[in-house]
């Protein structure tokens, strides 16, 4: 079996090429600061590569929520610092090593009519026109190899749900590879591509290695490096006291040893909480993160409300580009959720059936939580805050797209001849649209800003 593995080594190497190719003519079809929240990251990571110093929000944001003080400010500096201390020191490495200077990047003056574009970038447009700084462009590079371990996660995940057919973890792997939203946020400045990526390295370390409890005290550690880059990866914690719950019960000879990993994990959860909460800068942030978590406003009791966030989600799930108001016909979002939702359920039906082992039985039910947890953290940000925006659940990639490479092989099982075409007809869809997309969506908005 390893040996048929590795001649199927091009279903991951192919789509990953993809991936890295059209991230990158995103990278020049994306201007500066025209993603989400990227100019307050920026200041986050600044204050580490600059000042040396912790992000802390300061000076506090004053104005109008779309003025040019709020908007370039130390807003975002509120979230835990991992991220933004690994890009400080990629920035650091970038100007040691080429000797571009390092110093802080000037935004283009903002748009007074609002956010579409957010920024005026001259008038030579900004499309196709690459204005990153050498150690703010190897700061996106830092994010766009972060974001391509959900490929690796989607295809060692689909190896382990589905381990006797290759085909399917090239499809799941070809899914991520050319998902539009996907790849435009891949090469955004963003903390969730660090949260996302440790996310997924203990998604693929839990299903690897059932009947090992060891295993739990090294996700345990990586749960401590997500929460470092951003608290809402707190649903990993759920989700693994799940996996031990039920892991425990299937193999109850080992309970001495899964009540001691149990022990080390949470001894290892607390002692992170205690000490974030003694430091005086990421105490704070705590604190803040806390109490923004208690707010409940009276408009996440209407159900109008949940249906803006489902429909919102949808189309920020495919593509949804700028600051969530640049986007094309939102009918395409809704075929392609479509497609994709009549693609899962026979995958998750066919691995439901061949889960004929403890092992694959338990990786069957975690895979099932690590959805559940997935949505719960969403739906969490959501009561709190207007926030649709699909990223935010960018760790269900992996699970969805092995379900659906799965359901595309059901489905075709009756046409031999299709099941080896319908990859590369999916991969030539995926490019076209995504040449479209920045050709006609993207250009439309920037080539004469």
């Amino acid at each position: 079996m390893k040996a048929g593995w590795r001649a199927h080594g091009w279903q991951f190497g192919l789509p990953l090429l993809m991936y890295l190719g059209l991230v990158g003519l995103y990278l020049f079809a994306v201007p500066v600061g025209e993603s989400p929240d990227e100019p307050g990251h920026v200041q986050c990571i600044e204050q580490v590569s600059l000042l040396n110093q912790l992000p802390r929000i300061e000076p506090p944001p004053t104005g109008a929520w779309w003025s040019r003080s709020f908007i370039i400010s130390g807003r975002m500096c509120y979230h835990m610092p991992l991220y933004y201390l690994l890009a400080g020191a990629v920035q650091k490495g970038t100007t040691a090593v080429t000797g571009a200077p390092l110093q802080k990047f000037v935004f283009p003056p903002s748009n007074p009519l609002g956010t579409r574009p957010m920024f005026l970038h001259g008038e030579a447009g900004a499309f196709w026109r690459l204005q990153d700084s050498t150690p703010l462009l190897a700061v996106r590079l830092f994010s766009i190899l972060l974001s391509s371990m959900l490929l690796l996660a989607a295809y060692q995940n689909a190896r382990l749900l589905f381990p006797r057919e290759p085909r399917v973890a090239g499809t799941a792997v070809l899914l991520i590879a050319g998902w539009p939203q996907f790849l435009y946020m891949s090469r955004a400045i963003n903390n969730d591509s660090l949260a996302t990526a440790v996310a997924v390295l203990i998604l693929i370390l839990m299903l690897c290695r059932v009947g090992q409890p060891h295993r739990y005290i090294w996700a345990a550690l990586l749960a401590v490096l997500a929460l470092l880059s951003k608290l809402t990866t707190i649903f990993v914690i759920g989700v693994m006291m799940g996996g031990w719950l039920l892991e425990a019960l299937l193999y109850r000879r080992q309970w001495r040893a899964y009540l001691g990993a149990l022990l080390l994990c949470l001894l290892i959860w607390l002692g992170a909480f205690w000490l974030i909460g003694q430091h005086p800068i990421l105490g704070e942030n705590l604190r803040q993160s806390q109490l923004t978590a208690l707010i409940i406003p009276e408009r996440a009791q209407q159900l109008s409300y949940w249906r803006d966030v489902f429909l919102l989600a949808l189309s920020s799930g495919w593509a949804r580009f700028g600051w969530m108001d640049i986007y094309p016909p939102v009918w395409h979002a809704y075929v392609w959720w479509a497609l994709l939702a009549a693609l899962i359920v026979p995958g998750l039906l066919a691995l439901w059936r061949q889960a004929d082992s403890e092992a694959s039985r338990w990786r069957t039910l975690f895979a099932l939580l690590w959805l559940a947890g997935v949505l719960a953290s969403f739906v969490r940000i959501n009561v709190t805050l207007f926030q649709p925006q699909f990223r935010f659940a960018w760790a269900s990639l992996p699970i969805l797209a092995a379900l659906a490479a799965k359901g595309a092989q059901v489905m075709s099982h009756k046409h031999p001849a299709w099941q080896k075409i319908y990859p590369f007809v999916l991969s030539l869809g995926l490019i076209v649209y995504n040449l479209w997309l920045m050709d006609v969506v993207l250009g439309g908005v920037y080539r004469d800003v």
